[in-house]
């Protein structure tokens, strides 16, 4: 007879004392239930992840093979899972770049970004946790419902595999023959991560194939050798899918007064990773981590085109240049970091309420006379767009408005839309009043990372707005 050194799979159905049918029903409760709080916030939030969390499955074996180690098991499984769906809602790439991030949580006003609103949710989790081992103690799993667990699991990842969405161990190509992914485990992907990162650590950095931005400012300057250039990353720039909205963006760059002097060439460019990744594809058309960067990388980058010809390229972003460590990188692709001090002239601040920092319209002015210099070089990531939105409502453009409603987009998506706008117009009282005359393009690093999903759809999920100027 079993007795509390030893787990129930080790004894018979008698000897626990618990009828099968209620110990298989205990145990079906508890495989519904370790999911449950999730499927619910995936109905709820814009989270990508598998119908079937094979982890949790797996710690549920441990709970039942190994009771004490139960309620440690359930908790890293789902631990894992929040970690990993939490970085993809921010476009991270990479589960543990997003919670090496965390080192940064002093720099920002972490209580604009999680509030007091999550601690209901997280002591239902709890409780669903308590509930879930209790249901396990109740059921007293003997070996039959261990191997039915087993079996289970084995089987949630070959129906994966047979519908084409299974790439654990190289198996499947997310070929869906249903169009959802039935099984899946977040330990794994992570672990996959974190080879895939070891192994791009030691080979050159992949290339995008097309990188529309980069390749007509390489092009550009390679056809102007002592012309200058102005290269603006707008922050959470996404590129709105309804073509009435989308035209409204656009406008907002592409004025008369602009196009007096500048050929405006509406188009777009592919996004992959958050804003760093974006960097790298404008600046270098490299697809990958600043934490990866090597020498050999460096030398087609956009400021090492220009340092090689003795000519000064600047970057400039209003947050603390320590964060995802700017400070170090930019150096080596051959920026020369500018620093806001407070002068005569006070710093404006406080036009993001989660990233205190130097708001756009400062920023935007120092790379104005940057830009003036002969042959230069000025890189701007805007901040004033970071989500979250404001707490209060802000106007919106009437016509906007109207075009917002007529294509259904959703009030806080239009509102992003109208934070964007605000950033082009800067961009385009600025241009204008430069005596030099450079190559421009302001291009979006990625799409606004909503958490709600028809926020999150009303941009495109492949690909960010560009606006590429060159001088008549």
């Amino acid at each position: 007879m079993a007795d509390g050194n030893f787990p129930y799979v080790f004894a018979s159905s008698r000897a626990t004392g618990v009828h099968p049918v209620l110990g298989f029903a205990c145990l079906a409760g508890a495989v519904v239930l370790v999911q449950a709080p999730f499927w619910i916030a995936a109905s709820q939030y814009a989270i990508d992840r598998p119908l079937f969390n094979v982890d949790f499955l797996l710690a549920l074996l441990m709970a039942v093979a190994l009771p004490r180690v139960g309620p440690a098991a359930l908790a890293a499984a789902w631990g894992v899972e929040i970690a990993r769906d939490v970085a993809r809602c921010y476009h991270f790439v990479d589960t543990g770049e997003f919670i090496a991030s965390a080192r940064y949580l002093d720099t920002i006003e972490i209580g604009r970004i999680v509030s007091w609103k999550v601690l209901p949710a997280v002591v239902a989790l709890v409780l669903c946790g308590l509930l879930v081992l209790r249901m396990l103690a109740r059921a007293r799993p003997t070996l039959p419902m261990f191997l039915a667990l087993v079996a289970l699991t084995v089987g949630m990842l070959g129906v994966d595999t047979a519908n084409g969405s299974n790439r654990i161990l190289g198996m499947g190509a997310d070929r869906f023959h249903l169009p959802v992914n039935i099984a899946g485990s977040p330990g794994w992907n992570i672990y996959a991560e974190q080879r895939a990162a070891w192994r791009g650590s030691t080979v050159p950095m992949k290339r995008w194939a097309k990188a529309p931005v980069y390749e007509q400012m390489r092009a550009w300057k390679a056809a102007h050798p002592n012309g200058s250039e102005l290269l603006v990353l707008v922050e959470s720039m996404g590129l709105p899918r309804g073509p009435a909205v989308r035209d409204w963006l656009y406008a907002r760059l592409d004025t008369p007064k602009v196009q007096a002097r500048w050929n405006v060439q509406r188009a777009s460019d592919p996004f992959y990773g958050s804003t760093t990744y974006g960097e790298l594809r404008v600046l270098c058309g490299l697809r990958g981590h600043y934490t990866r960067l090597k020498p050999a990388d460096e030398g087609s980058c956009l400021p090492r085109i220009f340092a090689a010809q003795g000519q000064p390229a600047a970057g400039l972003h209003g947050f603390n240049l320590s964060m995802f460590e700017r400070a170090r990188w930019w150096p080596e692709l051959g920026l020369q970091p500018q620093r806001f001090e407070t002068g005569q002239i006070p710093l404006r601040m406080a036009c993001n309420d989660a990233f205190p920092g130097v708001c756009d319209g400062q920023v935007l002015a120092r790379a104005a006379t940057l830009t003036e210099r002969p042959g230069s070089f000025t890189y701007v990531v805007t901040l004033d767009t970071h989500l979250p939105l404001p707490q209060h409502d802000e106007p919106v453009d009437v016509e906007l408005a109207r075009r917002c409603a007529s294509e259904a987009m959703p009030s806080v998506a239009c509102q992003m839309v109208q934070r964007l706008g605000d950033v082009l117009d800067q961009i385009a009282e600025t241009l204008p009043k430069l005596q030099a005359t450079p190559m421009v393009a302001v291009v979006g690093d990625h799409a606004p990372p909503f958490v709600q999903p028809l926020d999150r759809d009303a941009f495109d999920s492949g690909n960010v707005p560009a606006l590429i100027l060159t001088p008549h």
